[in-house]
């Protein structure tokens, strides 16, 4: 049992390795536009990212904007696209460079289908309010982009962050707009996920298999331990994904624990099997041979065959994803 639990434990370390925080350069992928629209170098500088929940998918950033003209531009009407601005104060107001100090309420949609080694996109994405990429084009500029080396995100890893230039139709109005997005790449790290929500379910698991060790005449003592291992692999199942959006798929977690869940009903109805063979007929003092032959097959069987059914499951669910 125990090279078993060992053997999934290396493999989800292989899967889901601690790395070390990247940051990716940014990038410019402006679209066209007119060739008499406003080129417009724009940057973002994050210096805090807070109150990130994936079950809204809301945060809170602190950032610098900045925008650069090669000649006198306005970029003054902008606006947040996933959010609004809470607080905006202007730090420069020259006629070719504007800067500001922004604090805004943003969201994203989480995709949580790799919890508990979920990651996600958190974007701060704006367009000018009225002027359409016939007059103005933001550029991605790699000077005037950054992650501040001192934002920490409670229980989450930096992994790296991208900035760009999109364009964004709007078919209603016929019209086109340049939107900048920055985006950073947040994630759980891999060994604290397995040691908060992977190995408390194995132990569980464990606990259930350990009843599968007692012979068909320790059925009833066998009946009260898979009972309570089902029972608390519940109850985790249903903390472990608390905190998750209502969302239409199932999770990694969920994976996880079907297969948990497998196992465990696996071992419980053994043992119901199990005691009904070894327990007297009525108006009998003893149990047949025939019955007691079969409760031994079945016990062995079931000793060897359901946790390699269950670790096959569960390497599959890990390597599979």
């Amino acid at each position: 049992m125990k090279v078993l639990l060992l053997a999934l434990l290396v493999s989800l370390l292989a899967v889901f390795p601690e790395g070390p925080v990247h940051a990716a350069p940014s990038s410019d992928r402006s679209g066209q536009g007119s060739a008499d629209a406003q080129q417009v170098r724009a940057g973002v500088y994050v210096l805090s990212i807070s109150q990130f929940s994936t079950a809204t998918g809301s945060y809170v950033v602190d950032i610098y904007v900045t925008f650069e003209c090669e000649e006198e531009c306005g970029p003054r009407n902008f606006e947040f696209m996933n959010g609004r601005a809470n607080s905006v104060d202007v730090l420069d107001d020259e006629p070719n460079y504007k800067s500001y100090r922004i604090q805004a309420s943003l969201f994203s949609d989480p995709d949580v289908r790799s919890y508990p080694f979920d990651r996600h996109h958190l974007t701060i994405q704006f367009e000018d309010k009225n002027r359409s990429t016939d007059h103005l084009v933001y550029v991605a500029d790699p000077a005037l982009n950054g992650v501040d080396p001192e934002v920490i995100i409670a229980g989450w890893q930096m992994v790296s962050w991208d900035a760009s230039v999109i364009e964004h139709v709007y078919p209603t109005f016929d019209a086109v707009y340049s939107r900048y997005v920055f985006d950073v790449v947040i994630g759980r790290g891999a060994l604290s996920s397995v040691f908060k929500s992977i190995l408390p379910a194995l132990f569980i698991v464990l606990g259930g298999f350990l009843a599968l060790l007692l012979g068909p005449d320790k059925a009833l003592q066998r009946l009260g331990i898979n009972t309570g291992a089902l029972i608390g692999g519940i109850m985790f199942h249903v903390n472990l994904t608390s905190q998750l959006p209502p969302v239409g798929y199932l999770t990694l977690a969920d994976k996880f624990m079907i297969v948990n869940y497998i196992g465990l009903v696996g071992a419980l109805a053994a043992t119901v099997v199990l005691l009904m063979w070894t327990t007297a007929t009525t108006g009998s003092t003893s149990v047949a041979p025939e019955r007691l032959a079969r409760a031994n097959r079945l016990h062995r069987t079931t000793a060897l065959a359901l946790p390699l059914i269950w670790l096959v499951g569960q390497l599959f669910v890990f390597l599979a994803r």
